[in-house]
């Protein structure tokens, strides 16, 4: 049986305010992820993974640079069950 691990993320402001709080559940191996972020105003940004129960945390900073209707951040995520080997 396949181990899944359930992760939050967190999209937050440079003023440390929670923009989007949600939850993902991931197998182990790589993971393209697109968050819908068309409500989001053009600035700065930091969104946060994470999975307190393992210990398991990734931070990026991200900048939007359009208001657009339908704009969607995407990251490419590789995990074990241990922790994350890269986002991009």
């Amino acid at each position: 049986m396949e181990e899944k691990s359930v992760f939050n993320y967190t999209i937050f402001n440079v003023f440390g305010q929670t923009i989007k709080n949600n939850m993902l559940t991931l197998s182990q191996g790589q993971h393209t992820i697109e968050l819908d972020v068309s409500d989001v105003a053009k600035g700065e940004y930091f969104v946060s993974f994470y999975n307190m129960e393992k210990g398991i945390s990734y931070e990026n900073k991200f900048i939007k640079f359009w208001p657009l209707k339908s704009t969607f951040l995407t990251f490419k995520i590789t995990t074990s069950m241990r922790k994350i080997f890269s986002i991009c």
